[in-house]
């Protein structure tokens, strides 16, 4: 261990003598201010572990280490020209927890990948409960203006690790092309491309197979020289990117779908509320022309969301009716006659 410096106290993707973030150029995403945890952490020389995510492209001087109370610390980035990667990772045999400053910048899009351990993040002020919890192999996309948040690390019960993967695609890469509101990812890149005042975020979902292997085809990538280390960097990015978008789809897509079966099953139920002997019971071609859709689809979509077939739904349903009339008092030939069984 050494003393704790200036640049301890602030430590971020660019940081100058006086630990201040480097400006002059470019403002990078955010900054992580370690000299202000909790528990207190002392900069170190080497390296206190083993990282589980190699990252062979971060240079010496783009590498802290730090230890605490406990806990010991990785923090790893790389500034290319259109990508921000950053990786933290801890090892916390004896500290429960630990609490990080997090400055942001610039207005950006956050990708967050929880790959071990979770994270609870809050606004810095005022200090009220957390506003997002993210688990182990979840991630999250969060758009973010100027401010300072609070992270609280949490690891693993058995390992006691923690691993954060950050990927910020830099905004007029991301903000291009942006193709509308309806898709959730999208509403976020307007915010990005509005630069609006405060923070959004999309629900936290698990990380996919798909995500997972370009998460290790970004961590792992060997070193290029110059400008090809940027390019090389943007292609898994512009993957994972475009995972979250597709995702977002399909979770409107499934929601749209849920939302049709739902109304098939309240509309078959009023239908066969009303049968009194005088029409046959509903069927699924009448039900899938009311709601102007096909009967496949109306059929493979109740199988998949609720595990049978529509048809025994509907036969479900007659049951249910005919325990109800006769339990007001009807006669079993009229409940009978009156639910079309001969």
């Amino acid at each position: 261990m050494v003393r704790q410096s200036a640049r301890s106290r602030l430590v971020g993707p660019r940081a100058d003598r006086a630990g201040l973030p480097f400006r002059c150029r470019m403002k990078t995403p955010f900054t992580l201010h370690f000299g202000l945890a909790v528990p207190l952490l002392t900069c170190l020389r080497n390296r206190p572990f083993a990282p589980s995510h190699p990252m062979p492209f971060v240079a010496a001087d783009a590498t802290v280490y730090y230890a605490g109370d406990g806990c010991q610390l990785i923090y790893r980035w790389y500034d290319a020209f259109n990508v921000f990667v950053a990786v933290l990772e801890a090892y916390l045999p004896a500290a429960a927890a630990v609490e990080l400053r997090v400055e942001s910048h610039l207005h950006d899009l956050y990708l967050v990948y929880q790959l071990a351990g979770h994270s609870a993040f809050r606004a810095a002020a005022p200090l009220d409960s957390h506003a997002l919890h993210l688990p182990r192999n979840h991630h999250v996309a969060v758009y973010t203006p100027p401010a300072s948040a609070v992270v609280r690390i949490v690891p693993d019960r058995q390992t006691h690790r923690y691993a954060l993967a950050t990927c910020v695609p830099k905004g007029k890469w991301l903000t291009r092309h942006v193709r509308s509101r309806q898709n959730p990812f999208d509403e976020l890149l307007l915010y990005q491309k509005q630069q609006l005042a405060e923070y959004r975020y999309l629900r936290p979902s698990p990380i996919s197979h798909h995500m997972h292997t370009w998460l290790h085809l970004l961590l792992t990538m060997p070193r290029h020289a110059g400008i090809f280390m940027d390019y090389a960097l943007q292609r898994p990015v512009a993957h994972l990117v475009a995972l979250c978008y597709d995702e977002c789809k399909q979770a409107e897509h499934d929601g749209r779908s849920a939302a049709l079966v739902d109304t098939a099953r309240q509309l078959i139920q009023k239908l066969v509320a009303r049968m009194d002997g005088s029409q046959p019971p509903p069927t699924v071609g009448q039900v899938a022309a009311t709601l102007q859709t096909t009967p496949r689809r109306l059929r493979e979509l109740h199988r998949r969301l609720h595990g049978h077939k529509l048809i025994q739904h509907i036969t479900a349903c007659r049951i249910e009716e005919a325990k109800r009339r006769l339990s007001t008092g009807h006669s079993i030939a009229a409940v009978a006659y009156g639910l079309g069984w001969a």
